[in-house]
């Protein structure tokens, strides 16, 4: 039933996404905001792979449609529909074993930005996903999992359509039981990037 439920927040966030790009007119961007993210990654004790540490390394696209269509103002509020394509390279530190593995999918989420001045915003969010991942340990089966996450942040504009994005985020990433362990690997991630935002 979990993932059957998560399945069908994925579907239709990704089918609401894709049906207003397709509303566009030919002279408004498809996105309100575009831009990239990097990100590190950790987990401790119990929130970790019990043979080491799991430490991803993100490299994420940020791709939002603005779903409040307000007048605009001054500081306008922002609420955005995003999507997050994404491979990531993991760091796994094991005694006597270090080695790498990855991760690679995409998250479909919401975002709420809230103006505290004319070039500072802050923001908070949840999304969730399909990934796959690809290490090896005794707490979670490799494959198909999803990724869900929820964090808070700041934009800092830098220009009047660029802005720095930073932000903390907690993910858990489990297979919603369709294979067996699905104890779930946590991690506390930290992120900064660049976003054009119109």
């Amino acid at each position: 039933m979990e993932s059957i439920f998560k399945c069908l927040i994925f579907i239709v966030g990704f089918q609401v996404l894709l049906i207003t790009a397709s509303a566009q007119t030919e002279r408004q961007p498809v996105f309100s905001e575009k831009g990239g993210i990097i990100g590190y990654g950790y987990g401790v004790s119990h929130l970790n792979i019990p043979e080491g540490k799991y430490t991803p390394l993100f490299f994420m696209g940020h791709f939002g449609i603005d779903l409040l269509k307000a007048k605009k103002t001054a500081m306008p509020q922002r609420f955005t529909l995003f999507f997050e394509p994404q491979v990531n390279p993991v760091i796994l530190q094991r005694p006597g074993a270090n080695g790498h593995s990855m991760e690679f999918g995409a998250n479909v989420g919401v975002q709420h930005m809230y103006p505290v001045s004319r070039n500072f915003y802050l923001y908070i969010l949840i999304s969730t996903g399909p990934h796959f991942i690809t290490v090896h340990t005794g707490q979670q089966a490799r494959g198909f999992i999803f990724s869900d996450n929820m964090g808070a942040g700041t934009y800092f504009y830098i220009s009047k359509n660029l802005a720095l994005n930073t932000g903390f985020r907690i993910r858990h990433m489990s297979n919603a039981n369709l294979e067996m362990p699905n104890h779930g690997i946590n991690t506390m991630n930290f992120f900064i990037g660049i976003s054009h935002l119109r």
